[in-house]
């Protein structure tokens, strides 16, 4: 008797749960639909100039390894992996510059 009670407390819980996901997700699309495209371009300005930093952050990391005799496969894996996080950066950081180009044009058409 305990077990089936506890069985269906679960599943309510569990259902419940989901539900509450479900109306929380469609909730931060309406919000996203909901903002202006002004908002929008700053933002991914914002996020741009965010990843340009963090690229120039590593390429000064690298900068100082090497001028400190960071050598050996180790140096070199770890300058290969900082060098792939700078391209990373650096395209995301377009990325979001178009995208923002873009919700300017919005913004200016409307």
């Amino acid at each position: 008797m305990k077990a089936t009670k506890l069985i269906t407390v679960l599943k309510i819980s569990g259902f419940l749960i989901a539900v509450v996901s479900m109306i929380s997700l469609a909730s931060d699309q309406d919000n996203e639909k909901n903002l202006s495209h002004d908002a929008l371009a700053s933002q991914y300005k914002d996020w741009a100039q965010e990843l340009l930093t963090k690229a120039e952050q590593e390429k000064a990391e690298i900068m100082r390894k090497l001028s400190a005799s960071f050598f050996g496969k180790t140096g070199m894996s770890h300058k290969k992996r900082s060098q792939n996080k700078i391209s990373k950066y650096v395209k995301a950081a377009s990325d979001y510059s178009q995208k923002a180009a873009y919700h300017q044009k919005m913004t200016r058409s409307q």
